[in-house]
């Protein structure tokens, strides 16, 4: 038996918290992105979703498959907890990979 000595409240905030983080993380990324494209708007919207739904899918797929190795144990989860903090790195190092190459744009002068 995992995780069912969690009262239904503390569960009920966590996954309040974890919704108010994701919506708040996903449209400041989403604004950020759609204000520096400049004249590529359709552009930059496209490269967003697709990166936003390779993620998903890439860590569902890298999830399932350990708790399907492993099964739904203490240790199956932990090695979800693992991959999922995995991507927490790879996201936050990605931006400073990409500064380094790219300098950011300058709006066209009005």
């Amino acid at each position: 038996m995992i995780l069912t000595t969690v009262p239904v409240p503390v569960a009920a905030v966590g996954w309040i918290i974890a919704g108010l983080g994701a919506g708040l993380g996903f449209t400041i990324n989403s604004i950020a992105v759609l204000d520096d494209a400049a004249g590529t708007v359709g552009r930059a919207s496209s490269q967003m979703e697709l990166g936003n739904q390779a993620g998903i899918a890439i860590g569902t797929g890298l999830a399932g498959a350990l708790v399907a190795t492993m099964g739904a144990t203490a240790a199956g989860l932990s090695g979800v907890l693992v991959v999922a903090g995995a991507g927490v790195v790879l996201a936050l190092l990605a931006p400073t990979r990409f500064a380094e190459t790219h300098p950011p744009l300058t709006p066209p002068e009005r």
